[in-house]
This record gives C-alpha cells, structure tokens and sequence, in this order.
C-alpha cells in the first residue's frame, strides 16, 4: 500500500483532533445569565363544561 495514502489520512485525523479540542469545552465555569423580566399577566376566566350559545353564565359560589 502507498505510504502517502497512510500518512495523509492520519494527519488529516490528527489535525481535526487538535481543532476540536477548544471546542470540546474544557472550561467548566457557567456562563453569566441575565434576569428575566417579569410579564405582566391577567387572570382568565375558563369554563369546565361547554358552554353554548346564548346561555347565560352565573357565578358558582364555592363553599370556603
């Protein structure tokens, strides 16, 4: 076998091995995150049952 089609291969290998060792993420230390923003949000109001067209809907008292 030619001693090139040995060689080239091995060294293509090897330079790949040395690029991705930066990449392999060998710094531990997590990343700085920034606060979330709080949203503004609205109570909704959903129904258990549906509810047709032209019923009328009353408020269910629940015993405390």
């Amino acid at each position: 076998m030619n001693t090139a089609r040995i060689i080239v291969p091995t060294i293509a290998q090897g330079a790949g091995g040395v690029a991705a060792y930066p990449a392999s993420g060998s710094d531990h230390t997590p990343a700085p995150t920034e606060p979330v923003a709080a949203l503004q949000t609205v109570h909704v109001l959903a129904a258990k049952p549906d509810i047709g067209p032209g019923r009328a809907v009353k408020p269910k008292r629940t015993p405390a």
